[in-house]
Order: C-alpha cells, then structure tokens, then sequence
C-alpha cells in the first residue's frame, strides 16, 4: 500500500464542486440507526461513542477540482458526538461513498473518514435552473442502486452559481474522527485502517 501523497495532505480551502444538502435536527435521545455506518465500522470501536444529537445532514458533492482531483461524494452526518477525554462534542460523518478508489484511500489515511466506493450517475439538466435533474448512486461492485434523486427547481427562476463561504454553514465544521478499522481486503477496496484520532476542519 503506497503512502498518502502530498496532494492528498493539502489544505481543502479551495475546492470547485456541486453541492446538494438535506438538513434536519435529531434528539439527543435518538440513538444514530444502524444504516449510520458501514457494516466495517458498525462492527468496531468506531461506532461506540456517546451520541449527542444536533444537526443531522445528508449531502452529496461533486468535485470538479480538488487536491485528489475530480470525484463524487455521498456523505451522512447523523449528528455529533461526546470526545473522550474533554467531554466536548464535535460532528462526525459515519458513512461515506466516493467515487474514486484514491479518495477512499486519502479519506481513510489522512482524515479517519470513513470513505468506500460507489457508482455516482448524474443526469444533466436541460434546462438552466440546476445542473442536474437526476442523480443515480448504486454500489461499486454489484450496481445496486441504493439511491435515486429527482431534482425539480422549488425557489429558483434562474441556475445561481455563487461562492460557498463554509462560516455560514449551519453547524460547526471541526469533524473529529476516531480510529478506523481495518478491511480484510484492503488491497482491493482501499479501505484502511488508522490508529489515532484526527480531527478536519
């Protein structure tokens, strides 16, 4: 397994992308489901932390120009958790699909961010409101199709395309991630594992 890279280390302040958001507030008595991880980390330590409710998001992101290149991301924030030290609480995304086997490699190895594989199929739009008016993600190996959005304009007359500004985001974006198991295939699947907790702002 080759080392990180240097571009897979470098600053994320200057990335080019499509982004889509879903955002809805849990209860701190809500437990994250099951789905909120990979069977890899739900079977892990990973996954066996103080839950502490918040925001929760559900957001995919189309890199065209990032320090690992073009790629597509499905993430789930289910909300954020109590560190184990401080007892201060910190966002986390338990479950991951990328597009790209180095993303999965770079996410895992720098970051403790819990990335696999996954087909991302987007449909252009034809007309001008959004970029894209469906977007297919099915599993890497199988193709099963796992989810499938519509994407019909609600409040724009006209596609708007502006700077996102990550300090106007509804929740604090320091994400702490603890250690991350070890694939049995990590050759093939990219999935590493990790020993120290790291922290991404």
């Amino acid at each position: 397994m080759e080392s990180p890279t240097a571009a897979g280390c470098a600053k994320w302040d200057k990335v080019k992308g499509d982004i889509f958001m879903c955002i809805a507030r849990s209860s701190i008595t809500e437990e994250p489901a099951a789905a909120s991880y990979h069977d890899l980390e739900k079977n892990s330590s990973f996954s066996k932390h103080i839950y502490a409710g918040g925001l929760q998001a559900c957001i995919i992101v189309r890199y065209q120009k990032s320090p690992v290149g073009p790629y597509d991301e499905l993430l789930w924030i289910p909300g954020a958790f109590r560190l184990p030290e401080t007892r201060k609480t910190a966002y986390r995304a338990t479950r991951i699909y990328v597009s790209d086997e180095n993303a999965v490699y770079q996410g895992r190895s720098n970051w403790n961010v819990p990335k696999m594989l996954a087909r991302f199929e987007f449909t252009e739009s034809e007309s001008n409101h959004l970029p894209y008016s469906k977007i297919k993600i099915s599993t890497h190996k199988e193709g099963e199709l796992f989810l499938e959005l519509k994407l019909i304009p609600a409040f724009f007359n006209s596609r708007t395309i502006l700077p996102l500004n990550s300090r106007f985001f509804p929740f604090n974006l320091r994400f702490v991630f603890p250690p991350l198991p070890e694939s049995r295939d990590k050759q093939e699947d990219k999935r590493v594992g990790t020993t120290e907790w790291k922290q991404v702002f």
